[in-house]
């Protein structure tokens, strides 16, 4: 006898099956055929030859055709005719058949022992009542006949779990003024001759005694009374523990050299190996020094007066982005052409009056991008194919495709002033910090992916870590905030001046960050993150470097070396310090 096939598509329809040539797959993931019904011819022919061919039906799930019982005709039958499918009389009928199958055992007589008490519960009744005795004749005779002294000013603890139960504090004890016999020192401070007496019994009745009394125990007996738990701590528990100084070593400390200037500085820049230093004056003359010796290598000579100067992040020949008036000029000094000048002079024309355009290669610089309105901050992209600008009162932001040379303008103009504009290191989103808000925009899809305005007050410049993990904003009330790039509700506010913060650095390298002031003060600071992401990371003060009051114009007054621990500032006499670690 052939296995019977049963389908096992589960609740899959079977209108998915219509278009193919099998109806599903069996236990062993074999398709099953569909098998061809007959004609009508031949129905009706079986119909005629088997009387009992209306029983049979078709099964879905085997496809074979099944003959239904006598039984099985009956339950559909009551079914379509709306009655239970069961008959409730022969259940009854059945129940009481095996009923009286089992009466026999009724009728036998009742065992001895159901009558009899038990002997377990007489030996537990036993045990109990010896225990009970014990217990009361021990605690009879250890009962004291001494009489108890009780100290009616000691703190009695009553316990309890009901608020009712706290016991109100007890009055404190009586001073000079109201002793009956007070020492001869104190009687001139009670303002009135007093009698001494020898005993409390010859002091003479107070008549408000009994209503004082009464007033006070009224007063206790009203007053709202709770349970206050002291947690005994040392202060030193409180605190972190903060690691040594040598251990957050190094870091700038001492000065080491200086670079003198003609003119007030404005800004200031790095190279990004670090080789180079550049700023901007406002007499208009760019200079370009090399860090190591302190030489003046190049200068470039404006009739207008630079607001902001940035190297190109990658760039190995040196390539210098310039912000003067309405143009942004992009200058190499050292270029073959211009190798043998050391001193370089270049005039701008007139503001363009429309979009942004581009003039490349005119002497002596590489290409200047015309804007309608004055240009205040440049700011590249990490990998240097794109930098943007800001112009217009610092309400517009224009980005600029370095390689293709073309200019577009991806974001309307802001409400409110605009403070500073960082790129993300290592993912396509620009940050554009205002007066109270700060945005982070996705340059891929366009969009705004979040907005961070928790704590913020009147914000004045922003930056952002090495690896883009926190969000750094700088306010005018001298505190600064970090936030964390991916939850914007979560910030930490550190106080670092008495004064305004001005600009605001990360080292590329080292965890250090450096806040400088509109008083000239710059504060270093060390950012501890730790190893688990459930705790908040650490910002430890490392160095507060005094200086004199200085006006600074851009925000970078004070920049990190790429790769050493020392820091750049702009003085106020006219010069660049540089700072770097002690020598042990």
């Amino acid at each position: 006898m052939s296995e019977v096939q049963i389908n096992c598509i589960g609740d899959v329809p079977e209108a998915w099956y219509r278009q193919l040539s099998h109806i599903g797959y069996n236990g062993q993931a074999q398709r099953l055929s569909r098998t061809t019904p007959d004609d009508s011819l031949s129905a009706l022919l079986v119909n005629i030859d088997d009387r009992s061919s209306w029983r049979k039906i078709v099964s879905k799930l085997s496809g074979d055709t099944v003959k239904l019982s006598s039984a099985e005709v009956v339950l559909l039958q009551r079914i379509q005719a709306g009655n239970l499918p069961t008959n409730p009389n022969e259940i009854l009928l059945r129940t009481l058949d095996q009923s009286s199958e089992g009466n026999d055992r009724f009728h036998q007589n009742e065992p001895k022992r159901r009558f009899q008490p038990s002997k377990w519960e007489a030996k537990t009744v036993t045990r109990l009542v010896r225990a009970l005795r014990s217990k009361f004749t021990a605690n009879k005779s250890g009962e004291s006949t001494d009489r108890v002294n009780r100290d009616i000013w000691g703190i009695v603890a009553r316990k309890g779990t009901h608020m009712q139960t706290i016991r109100a504090r007890k009055g404190s004890l009586p001073g000079n003024q109201q002793s009956y016999n007070p020492p001869a020192e104190y009687m001139h401070l009670l303002g009135k001759a007093i009698e001494s007496t020898k005993m409390l019994r010859q002091v003479h009745a107070y008549s408000a005694f009994v209503q004082e009394q009464f007033e006070r125990c009224l007063d206790l007996y009203l007053c709202p009374r709770s349970n206050k738990n002291k947690v005994n701590m040392a202060p030193d528990d409180l605190l972190p523990k903060l690691p040594e100084l040598q251990q957050l070593r190094p870091f700038p400390e001492v000065k080491t050299q200086t670079y003198a200037l003609s003119d007030t500085i404005n800004s200031l820049s790095l190279h990004w190996s670090g080789e180079w230093v550049a700023c901007s004056e406002k007499s208009g003359e760019i200079s370009v020094w090399e860090v190591q010796s302190g030489k003046r290598l190049k200068r470039l000579r404006l009739r207008e007066v630079s607001s902001s100067i940035s190297w190109h992040p990658t760039n190995s020949q040196g390539v210098i982005a310039i912000c003067a008036g309405t143009c942004v000029l992009v200058w190499r000094p050292f270029d073959e052409k211009l190798s043998s000048l050391e001193v370089v002079e270049c005039e701008l024309s007139e503001k363009s009056t429309g979009e942004v355009t581009w003039e490349i290669e005119p002497e002596p610089l590489q290409a200047i991008i015309r804007h309608s309105e004055f240009v205040t901050q440049v700011e590249w992209h990490p990998k240097g194919n794109y930098f943007a600008t800001v112009f217009n009162n610092d309400s517009e932001i224009s980005l600029h495709n370095f390689h293709r040379k073309s200019s577009h303008q991806m974001f309307s103009k802001q409400d409110s002033k605009i403070v500073g504009i960082v790129f993300h290191p290592s993912k396509p989103l620009f940050l554009i910090g205002s007066r109270r808000t700060v945005r982070i925009y996705n340059l891929r899809t366009q969009e705004l992916q979040s907005r961070f305005s928790k704590g913020m007050s009147s914000n004045t410049c922003i930056s952002i870590t090495k690896d883009g993990a926190s969000l750094l904003v700088g306010s005018e009330n001298g505190k600064f905030l970090m936030y964390d790039v991916e939850s914007p509700s979560h910030c930490k506010m550190v106080c670092a001046h008495s004064t305004s913060i001005s600009s605001i650095t990360c080292h590329n390298v080292l965890p250090l960050i450096a806040t400088l002031g509109r008083d000239g003060n710059t504060n270093i600071f060390y950012l501890n993150r730790p190893s688990a992401l459930d705790t908040d990371p650490v910002i430890l003060p490392l160095k507060s470097i005094k200086s004199e009051g200085t006006d600074i114009y851009d925000s970078r007054g004070a920049r990190f070396h790429p790769t050493q621990p020392w820091i750049f500032l702009q003085n106020k006499d006219c010069s660049i310090e540089l700072f770097s670690e002690r020598r042990m």
